[in-house]
């Protein structure tokens, strides 16, 4: 995969085989454990993009508006194994894959950065009057914008069905999925469905002030330092689940230690153990009730973030996202 050097936008390299930028010498620094990091992303990610295609794939979509929809289908998947490689993009990331940080809090950074940061990128190349993307890709319009946000709003139904879905998977609950294959749902997950419509609604209306800008770069610059300031505000966040969080393998340790030590030579074992099992049942409650309200402030932190970014391009520098003749024009006299 070819992406463009950070550094000299009019060159490319190709990150992945380790070969350096033609024009500054620039090699990519990959984050070796992107994957496993962001595996539940992954599977999520997986199951959304063959329901869209799902959409795309209707016979009431016309041919023009179905390869625009299948080349921002790629687009968005660009940008996501381009986090690998970009350094700025793995600042953010890796406030959220560490140790003791919980995985559906986790899952939520990824989505919430794909959403806010991604989306609007690739859709405002495909809007815009751009020769070829970061990617070299020559991008597909629709057949009009009206057309686009109505086939682009039609896959709004199917984000809680696919968290819904994997609320019962392991991979991204955790051990909360043996409660959601109960529920048949994650008030979690529930909560994070809500932030991705809301972001990725306003990534549509984000795009198409990027498409119009002519400090195009600027802004997209403003929207990473913002979504990367958002972050790091809910992380340092002394109600962070992180920072209450023990991992599952040492609270088990944790248990079975008091099982075969300190249970088994009390006067009435079975108290004891029971009592453990309800301080544990109760700490993890805790845990994840914290994780639900970091999950909620995250998701309205990074849509507040990225609205006053354009907010603030539309207000006060109106004529920077128009083009010189559409521009306002002093008054004569």
């Amino acid at each position: 995969m070819s992406y463009r050097c950070p550094k000299c936008p009019a060159a490319v390299y190709v990150p992945d085989s380790g070969r350096a930028c033609w024009n500054c010498g620039e090699r990519a620094e990959l984050w070796q454990d992107f994957s496993t990091a962001t595996t539940a992303f992954s599977a999520i990610y997986s199951d959304v993009t063959g329901r869209l295609r799902a959409i795309a794939s209707r016979p009431t979509v016309q041919d023009t508006n179905r390869q625009w929809f299948d080349y921002l289908i790629h687009g968005f998947h660009d940008q996501y194994l381009a986090w690998q490689w970009k350094p700025d993009v793995r600042a953010y990331l890796l406030g959220f894959h560490r140790a003791r940080v919980p995985r559906l809090f986790s899952l939520s950074g990824d989505v919430y950065l794909h959403i806010s940061y991604d989306l609007p990128r690739v859709i405002a190349t495909s809007l815009g009057n751009v020769p070829a993307d970061d990617f070299g890709v020559i991008p597909r319009p629709p057949s009009s914008v009206e057309d686009g946000s109505i086939l682009y709003l039609a896959a709004t139904d199917e984000f809680f069905k696919v968290l819904d879905k994997h609320a019962v998977s392991y991979q991204v609950s955790g051990l909360l999925a043996l409660p959601a294959a109960i529920a048949r749902s994650l008030l979690a997950l529930r909560v994070l469905g809500f932030w991705v419509i809301a972001l990725r609604n306003a990534a549509w209306i984000h795009a198409q002030v990027l498409a119009k800008s002519v400090v195009r770069d600027k802004l997209e610059e403003s929207l990473i330092t913002s979504v990367r300031a958002a972050a790091a505000d809910a992380l340092k966040s002394p109600w962070n689940p992180a920072r209450w969080s023990i991992p599952t393998p040492q609270l088990l340790a944790f248990f079975l230690s008091f099982v075969f030590l300190g249970g088994a030579s009390a006067s009435e074992p079975l108290t004891m153990i029971a009592v453990v099992v309800a301080v544990i049942a109760l700490y993890s409650m805790s845990v994840y009730a914290l994780t639900v309200r970091s999950i909620d402030r995250l998701g309205r932190a990074i849509y507040n973030a990225a609205n006053a970014v354009f907010e603030s391009a539309l207000s006060n520098e109106t004529a920077l996202i128009l083009p010189p003749e559409d521009r306002p024009r002093p008054l004569a006299g």
